[in-house]
């Protein structure tokens, strides 16, 4: 993929919108602004495990039976990430992680 979890960070915009019940530009614009996903879930009245767990589906959903066993680990430590970061990725660089 071509995002930070591997799924296009289109596809995690998507379901991060949708989870937070905000449209994509929407979401785009307040991560811009530096809020991060984790404070605009808490702003939305969601919760963080919830919007890890939407992202994780989402990214899930293009891997076959083997890719989602191998990388179950590795794909929470980055939707958790993704999640902590501020902005979207410019130039293909991960967003900056904050201290939650």
């Amino acid at each position: 993929g071509g995002g930070p979890m591997g799924g296009g960070y289109a596809t995690d915009l998507k379901a991060a919108a949708a989870y937070l019940g905000l449209s994509a530009d929407g979401l785009r614009t307040k991560l811009r602004s530096g809020t991060t996903l984790a404070q605009l879930a808490k702003a939305q009245g969601r919760t963080t495990a919830g919007l890890v767990e939407a992202l994780a589906a989402a990214e899930r959903t293009g891997m076959s039976a083997s890719q989602r066993a191998q990388s179950a680990a590795s794909l929470r430590r980055r939707v958790e990430q993704l999640v902590t970061s501020t902005g979207p990725p410019a130039g293909g660089r991960r967003p900056q992680q904050v201290a939650p």
